[in-house]
């Protein structure tokens, strides 16, 4: 792996949001010692510009190895714990992985087989001193759901199919589906409430966080969570904790959409995926679509373009501080600034609220932005390239319309391939319209960001040939 990794994190800039510590309920005081005493004063950009680990872990989900067919899944299975090992090894500083865990569906379909495969590489590719665990989730269920947990637990030596672990000091808690990998049950609920007060009361001031690891996120929290992906049964539990950074997968929306963290009544991590993406259309379409390629296209089931492969590090230091790195392992970097939590201990502190969406600004196209008319498709469809907009926050699709004079012909929706690194400068949109000759035409690209916000469209006006 590139020794450039660690010299990339320190080139990035840490887009932090100055928060001032509100009260807290009880006794009214933020007790964080990232946020008292000498540190009270301090920025969170100069706290993190002086941030130093004491415990390091990785987190990845969705990996989906398979019986056969699942060489890329397999391999970036492989450059996970390569390159997690390669930037511990690296940093000046704390030299340690001490956790790699993965938030379900491991395998595609929870044969015996494909178990067998991804356990014995994980065993193979972990260093001594690193823990490793993994939940279940709903794929694991696909081949035979009354044998699963046997199978789970005889591939992987666990004892237990959920778990709660000590790290550093640090509580990790443990929990897979079960009814038919699709929710969790009263028995399940039950485990992670009596877990979570357990790891509570080893920490009377609530400032240390709390990890837990789930498949399906919980409803309404991170980006993938609105959709039929999520799930309501935990969320009253884990919502008692302000302490707890959940982290869940299954939807395989990109880790770098801002909607991947979420800050309510806890932290919500979305944990990407290693095998192939899907995502919504913002603004549009809230459930999923699957991007077929590099040019902005789309479709509603699955494309078999399966080009993803993210995760997170994961550190804490001294004063229960927290930064996340996310790593990109098909462009070999990291793919977005850091992610940083200064305080658990104070819902008011937290920066990753629902409240980005009220005050993100509109994207915009360049000055000297132009769209053009590329060629004629051999089934007669027209398509046009046009430039990426850009703004404060990501701009997630475009929508694109034809119009022959006042008259709209036709109505397109492209995404703007964030998830792929580097992004595209320039994507195609192509109508089905035959267009006449000697016509006059109007192209209108809308830019939409991340949180739905539309910019002024891109206008192109032409004469058909």
């Amino acid at each position: 792996m590139k020794k450039r990794i660690f010299a990339a994190l320190l080139t990035l800039c840490l887009l932090l949001s100055l928060c001032a510590c509100g009260s807290k309920t009880g006794d009214g005081q933020c007790e964080s010692p990232a946020r008292s005493g000498a540190l009270a004063e301090v920025s969170d950009a100069d706290y993190f510009a002086n941030f130093e680990p004491l415990l390091r872990f990785a987190v990845a989900s969705d990996v989906h190895v398979a019986n056969v067919k699942s060489d890329q899944e397999e391999q970036r299975l492989e450059e996970l714990f390569a390159v997690s090992y390669d930037y511990a090894d690296n940093y000046d500083g704390y030299k340690g992985l001490d956790g790699i865990f993965f938030a379900g569906d491991v395998t595609d379909r929870g044969t015996e087989f494909s178990l067998q495969k991804f356990f014995s590489r994980v065993r193979k590719y972990t260093r001594e001193g690193t823990v490793v665990r993994a939940t279940m989730g709903n794929h694991e269920f696909y081949d035979n759901a009354e044998l699963i947990e046997f199978r789970f637990l005889k591939a992987s030596g666990y004892e237990t199919i959920d778990t709660h672990l000590e790290l550093g000091g640090y509580h990790f808690i443990f929990v897979s589906p079960d009814g038919n990998g699709k929710s969790y049950s009263k028995a399940k609920q039950d485990f992670l409430a009596a877990e979570l007060e357990k790891a509570a009361k080893a920490d009377p001031t609530g400032c240390k966080p709390i990890f837990v690891f789930q498949h399906q996120p919980n409803a309404n929290t991170v980006y993938g969570s609105t959709t039929s992906w999520g799930v309501a049964e935990l969320a009253p539990i884990i919502e008692k904790y302000p302490q707890v950074v959940d982290f869940a997968g299954h939807s395989h929306f990109p880790m770098n959409d801002p909607r991947s963290i979420w800050q309510g009544a806890y932290t919500a991590l979305n944990t990407g995926t290693l095998s192939y993406y899907e995502m919504d259309l913002a603004g549009a379409k809230g459930d999923y679509v699957f991007p077929t390629d590099r040019e902005g296209g789309w479709a509603e089931n699955a494309s078999g373009i399966r080009d993803a492969g993210q995760f997170y590090i994961v550190e804490v230091d001294k004063n229960h501080a927290i930064r996340l790195l996310g790593y990109d392992l098909l462009s070999d970097g990291w793919m977005m600034e850091p992610l940083t939590i200064r305080c658990v201990d104070e819902t008011a502190c937290f920066t990753y609220t629902n409240d980005r969406a009220d005050v993100s600004a509109p994207p915009a196209f360049a000055a000297d932005a132009a769209a053009a008319a590329v060629e004629t498709l051999p089934d007669g469809r027209t398509q046009f390239r046009f430039p990426q907009a850009s703004g404060e926050d990501p701009v997630q699709n475009y929508i694109c319309r034809l119009y022959c004079g006042t008259e709209r012909i036709g109505t397109n929706y492209r995404l703007s391939c964030i998830c792929f690194l580097p992004t595209p400068e320039t994507l195609t949109v192509p109508f089905a319209q035959k267009l006449k000759a000697g016509t006059e035409y109007t192209l209108e690209v809308t830019p939409v960001n991340v949180w739905g916000v539309q910019g002024q469209p891109l206008v192109y006006k032409f004469i058909a040939e």
